[in-house]
Parts: C-alpha cells; sequence; structure tokens
C-alpha cells in the first residue's frame, strides 16, 4: 500500500496506539513534561471521544492504511482558532506526505468549524517541520521558551511565608488519579496559581517571588510527591533559567467556506 491509499478520517478508537504516537514528538529536553507523556494519556482521548461530535473541543484525525494509524493529528478548538496541539507519523510512514495530509486535512476541517485561523507551535530547532508550515503558508506571530526553575528544595522556604490553599483538589485529584496529569488551582491572601501536575514535573502558571518556590513545594508534599522538575512557559524572555525549548508560534488564515 502506497501514499494514494492513505485515508483521513476521525480516530474514534485505538486511543492508546495514537498516544504512543504523539509521545514521540515531545522535545526531549521536555520528556514528562507534558500530558502525552502520561501512560494514562490514551484514557483521556477516549473520555474526550465520548463527547458528541458537535460538542468537543479535541478532535482527533489520523491517516490510516486500511485499518493502520499511519500519522495523528491532535487539534484543539480554542473560540475562533483552531490549535495544532500535536501531530505525529509513524516512522515506517515518514517522508511519504503523511503530515501534509493531516496539515490540509485541518485546513478543510477549521472552514467546516467556521474558524479564522490555525495556530500551532514548532520548536527552533524543528527546521524540517517549519520548512512544511511555511510552504502551506503559515507565518510566525509570536514565540515562547519552557524554562527551568530548578529543583527547589522544601526547607528552604522562608520562615514566616503564608500558607498556600488547594481550592480544587476533589477535581484534581479525580482527574489526575484517571489520566495521570492535572491542573491544581492553589491560592493564598495575595496570590493564585495553577500548578499543572505532569508525570516529570511541574508547569507553574507564574514564576512565584522570591523564596516562594520553595514554600509552593513545601505546602504540597502534603498532598503530592515533589517534583523532579519545575518550569514555566515564558513569552516575554523575562525568565531567568535553563531554557528547556524554544517555540515559534506560526498562524494560517482560513478563509470560510463558501455558503
Amino acid at each position: 500500500m502506497g501514499p494514494a491509499d492513505l485515508v483521513v478520517r476521525d480516530v474514534e478508537d485505538g486511543f492508546e496506539e495514537a498516544a504512543a504516537l504523539l509521545r514521540l514528538v515531545v522535545p526531549t529536553p521536555c520528556a514528562g513534561l507534558t500530558p502525552y507523556d502520561s501512560d494514562r494519556f490514551g484514557r483521556f482521548l477516549a473520555a474526550a471521544h465520548a463527547v458528541p461530535r458537535p460538542h468537543r473541543t479535541l478532535l482527533l484525525r489520523g491517516t490510516f492504511a486500511n485499518d493502520d494509524l499511519a500519522g495523528v493529528a491532535d487539534w484543539r478548538v480554542l473560540g475562533s482558532s483552531l490549535f495544532l496541539n500535536g501531530v505525529a507519523v509513524a516512522p515506517a510512514w515518514r517522508r511519504n506526505g503523511v503530515g501534509r495530509r493531516l496539515l490540509l486535512d485541518g485546513v478543510a476541517l477549521a472552514r467546516r468549524l467556521g474558524c479564522g485561523a490555525i495556530e500551532l507551535d514548532v520548536a527552533s530547532d524543528n527546521a524540517a517541520a517549519a520548512a512544511l508550515y511555511e510552504r502551506l503558508g503559515f507565518t510566525e506571530v509570536g514565540g515562547s521558551s519552557w524554562v527551568s526553575l530548578g529543583e527547589p528544595n522544601a526547607g528552604e522556604a522562608p520562615a514566616g511565608s503564608s500558607t498556600w490553599r488547594l481550592a480544587d483538589w476533589p477535581a484534581f485529584a479525580a482527574h489526575h488519579a484517571a489520566y495521570g496529569f492535572g491542573d491544581l488551582g492553589v491560592r493564598r491572601a495575595d496570590a493564585t496559581l495553577t500548578v499543572r501536575v505532569l508525570p516529570g514535573g511541574w508547569r507553574l502558571g507564574a514564576v512565584p517571588g522570591p523564596g516562594e518556590l520553595a514554600a509552593l513545594v513545601r505546602d504540597l508534599s502534603d498532598v503530592l510527591p515533589a517534583p523532579e522538575r519545575m518550569f514555566v512557559v515564558d513569552e516575554s524572555a523575562d525568565v531567568d533559567g535553563t531554557r528547556l525549548a524554544i517555540f515559534r508560534r506560526l498562524r494560517l488564515e482560513v478563509k470560510p467556506s463558501p455558503r
């Protein structure tokens, strides 16, 4: 079977296989720091697809050779835009135009949904993928860096620092138990923060003040293991720390389908 025999359609089963493919595209320095890295991400995909299709915000499209999954695209409906959260091609099908088919399918999908644009992030060192996107008309509109915050010791928390309280523990605990990742909202008198708990670390919604990172680890250590790594997504280049990866945000304007 060759490229001409491939068919793009919704992925409605085989979610574990799709999750395994998506795991392959996580940049090496970021391994363990995405929901894709969870060994239960397939369950998350299945749960997202239990919703009737017109009401979904996660749309999983696959390229199939008969019943074999050659590639998969994880699309997210974000308001008036369609965001490509991840795209992966099975090793045996690379350099056969599978990725291009999935992207063109995404353009058609955006038109059907009435989305005015497609956006995606591409690693700055992934020249091959960037070239494909640019050939299809994507242009750069921004960027971000994943910045490591190190491995703070809870014992370094400043004396007298206020306690972080868990705002939505029941919902977080259920989601994390089911899918291996989740967003935990925490708050104290002067601040709120979202902590995304991932298989290999925590992603913070913002950088706490000096000494408060250790206080956060101290307070959450009553209910969660200490993280191996902590990081933030920085869109301003203002955060100090080791950059795990740098991403370019690309955008393609999509003309609506004629009525």
